[in-house]
C-alpha cells in the first residue's frame, strides 16, 4: 500500500517493496514522455506475437531507461528518495531530449532482449552518473532472487544478479549505454529486425523514479516517484 510522505517528501510516493528480505534489487530509472510509451508497448506487442513468453510492458510493468542500480538495504529506500529528490531540485532540467537510434539486442542461444539504443547525450550522463553516486555509499554485494520481484513460475536469471550488482562498477560512466527495452525475441526474428531500417527519431525523459526490479531488470514495483517534472521544476 502506497503512503504519501506530505512532510519529508510532498512529490513522492513510497511503497513497501514486496521481498521479505533485507536486500532489494532496485533501479533508478528515467521514465520516458507518453509518445515513447505507446511506442514501446506498440512494439513490445509485436514482439509478443513472434515469442509470447516474452514479458509484457503495461500499467504493471512501465517502460524505462535505467540510470542506476543496486541491491541496498530496505531500511536504507527513504533516505536514497530524499537524496534523489534533492538532487533533482538542483541538478537536472526536465524534460530531457533523447533521441533513439535503433535496435540493440542482448541474445542468448535461441532469444534475446530487444532494446532501442538511445544516444547518449552529455545531460544524460551527467544525470546517470549523479544517479550512481547518490547510490554508491548504499550499494551492498551479495544479493539474490529473493532481493527481485518475483511471478509467479518465475525464476530469476543470474544475468539479472550479475547486472545489478555490477552495474556501478560496470556500466556506468564511459560504460554506461541507455537503452529502453521493448520486450523478448526468437533468434530468427531478431535477425529479420535487423536487416529492416531504423528511422531515429526524438522523445523526452519525463520523470525519475525507484523501482524494485524483476527478471531481466524490469521495472516490476513502483517505491518512489518524484512526479511530473517538466511540471515541477
Amino acid at each position: 500500500m502506497k503512503i504519501l510522505w506530505m512532510i519529508l517528501f510532498p512529490l513522492s510516493v513510497w511503497a513497501q517493496p514486496s521481498s521479505s528480505s533485507d536486500l532489494v534489487a532496485i533501479g533508478i530509472l528515467l521514465l520516458p514522455d507518453a509518445a515513447m510509451l505507446e511506442v514501446a508497448k506498440e512494439s513490445n506487442y509485436q514482439l509478443r506475437q513472434s515469442d509470447s513468453a516474452g514479458f509484457t510492458l503495461d500499467e504493471s510493468q512501465t517502460p524505462q531507461m535505467n540510470l542506476a542500480q543496486a541491491f541496498v538495504r530496505e531500511q536504507d529506500l527513504k533516505e536514497i528518495g530524499a537524496k534523489v529528490e534533492k538532487a533533482l531540485q538542483s541538478s537536472v532540467k526536465f524534460p530531457l531530449k533523447l533521441t533513439a537510434t535503433g535496435y540493440e539486442f542482448a541474445v542468448g542461444k535461441d532469444r534475446g532482449v530487444v532494446s532501442f539504443t538511445v544516444v547518449r547525450s552529455p545531460e544524460l550522463l551527467q544525470l546517470s552518473n549523479l544517479m550512481v553516486e547518490i547510490l554508491r555509499p548504499y550499494a551492498v554485494k551479495g544479493g539474490t532472487a529473493e532481493a527481485f520481484v518475483k511471478k509467479a513460475g518465475d525464476e530469476i536469471h543470474p544475468a539479472s544478479l550479475q547486472l545489478v550488482e555490477n552495474f556501478i562498477s560496470s556500466s556506468s560512466g564511459k560504460n554506461y549505454r541507455p537503452h529502453m527495452a521493448m520486450g523478448i525475441a526468437r533468434r530468427d526474428y531478431i535477425k529479420a529486425m535487423q536487416m529492416e531500417p531504423f528511422h531515429e527519431f526524438d522523445f523526452t525523459g519525463v520523470n525519475v523514479a525507484i523501482y524494485q526490479l524483476g527478471n531481466l531488470g524490469t521495472a516490476e514495483k513502483e517505491l518512489w516517484t518524484r512526479g511530473e517534472m517538466g511540471n515541477s521544476l
